[in-house]
């Protein structure tokens, strides 16, 4: 594993990811504020014109057709504008933002335990961030990696086959650092290791109280 990161590298991870939340949250602002109501209007006209032809039954067919599709766009606008938000665990809650996660890779999959302690917004925030910064780092080293995402009440590990990474691979060092980062500033404890000491490929991260 990477040495302990200098304070230079801390200070770039802690920029770059910054800067992600503030593209994020610009983003989410395009999709909902302007996307989403434009369809909005997209819709209200359609409604229009289907009052105005109601006497005619093929139009009508068509253009409820058209309203269902509108509908279909509306939703998947809106549903990416939530997962671009900054931190979607705080709006989502943890369990429901993971899963939102595992959704867009097929290769994650997603253990959450029935019950246990509620995490704070900040807790939340952090363990969704590095549960993200984990999958986005396995799946660079390996498209075909299989991951595994479990909650366990105030513990989180995220497992992959991912091959191991260099000690000196730069984009490692960065995902590690803000990884860190995300963990200290909500007072959590953010451990790295191989799962398996016969598996050198895997990959354990969790984090905990």
């Amino acid at each position: 594993m990477p040495e302990p990161p200098l304070p230079v590298v801390e200070g770039l991870a802690l920029a770059a990811g910054q800067a992600r939340n503030r593209e994020r949250a610009r983003l989410a602002a395009i999709l909902h504020d302007s996307i989403c109501q434009s369809l909005n209007v997209v819709g209200i006209e359609l409604d229009l014109i289907a009052m105005d032809f109601s006497h005619v039954p093929q139009l009508a067919e068509r253009l409820a057709a058209v309203r269902a599709s509108l509908e279909t766009s509306f939703e998947q606008v809106r549903s990416l504008s939530y997962d671009v938000m900054p931190s979607p665990a705080a709006r989502l809650g943890l369990k429901v933002a993971l899963e939102r996660l595992a959704a867009l890779h097929p290769c994650v999959t997603i253990t959450a335990a029935e019950s246990g302690p509620a995490l704070d917004t900040a807790r939340a925030a952090a363990f969704y961030a590095i549960a993200e910064l984990s999958i986005e780092e396995s799946l660079r080293r390996c498209q075909d990696a299989r991951i595994s995402v479990e909650l366990d009440g105030s513990r989180l590990t995220v497992s992959t086959n991912a091959p191991a990474t260099a000690s000196d691979d730069l984009a490692w060092l960065l995902a590690h650092t803000r990884m860190t980062l995300a963990a200290r500033s909500a007072g959590l404890s953010l451990f790295v290791s191989p799962a398996d000491a016969s598996q050198d490929t895997m990959i354990q991260i969790s984090a905990e109280r």
